[in-house]
């Protein structure tokens, strides 16, 4: 173990486990109070990756905007950012939809439509307070390029295109440009190369 190492003392795991949930319980007050501040953000980062925890058991839960429920494995930590700074993980069988839920049920009902930046993944969109969804283009592009040795040229067409979309959001950062200007710059300049490619994508594979 690296602790262990560390300190140059054998600790058996179960004393590493018992002092750190000793340490979990002291603060998780403070945890619960970064949650309720959280709640009433205007703007949230959402993404998670799979974990594992050995002794987890599949649960029954229910299906993303649906009535449904179907038996759930998949482990995932969710990372959640707020844009006044507050980061919160949460690491079960669940995804970072499930999590800006569990947020969003303690939003004041005097906070407007928040936005949340996430991946195109339905499953991301709350279900506890309407929402603005703004898809990540990081993202997106990370899908073309994974297939960049099977359509070379069509990849390259798109990376040129969103190499524009980089330059534009450049600009904007270094004019510190407010929200609003920001937004008006993007929706001129950068809204019709999204639209392009758009267009580009269902045209070139529409038969």
């Amino acid at each position: 173990m690296q602790y262990s190492k560390a300190t140059g003392s054998k600790i058996t795991a179960s004393t590493v486990f018992d002092q750190v949930e000793l340490v979990c319980n002291d603060i998780y007050p403070v945890y619960q109070q970064l949650f309720n501040l959280a709640s009433d953000a205007e703007h949230y980062y959402l993404d998670d990756t799979t974990h594992r925890i050995l002794d987890a058991k599949p649960v029954e839960k229910a299906v993303s905007n649906s009535d449904k429920t179907r038996l759930h494995s998949g482990i995932y930590t969710s990372g959640v950012i707020t844009l006044n700074t507050i980061i919160l993980f949460e690491t079960n069988i669940g995804h970072a939809g499930e999590f800006i839920d569990s947020i969003l049920h303690k939003r004041s009902q005097s906070c407007g439509k928040s936005v949340i930046m996430s991946d195109a993944l339905p499953s991301n969109s709350p279900t506890a307070t309407e929402a603005t969804m703004s898809m990540c283009n990081i993202h997106a592009r990370l899908q073309f390029v994974d297939v960049i040795n099977h359509f070379p040229e069509d990849v390259e067409y798109v990376l040129v295109r969103n190499g524009e979309i980089w330059m534009n959001d450049d600009y904007v950062k270094s004019e510190q440009l407010s929200p609003s200007a920001r937004l008006s710059y993007d929706q001129t300049h950068s809204l019709p190369i999204m639209e392009d490619i758009n267009l580009w994508g269902r045209s070139a594979y529409s038969e």
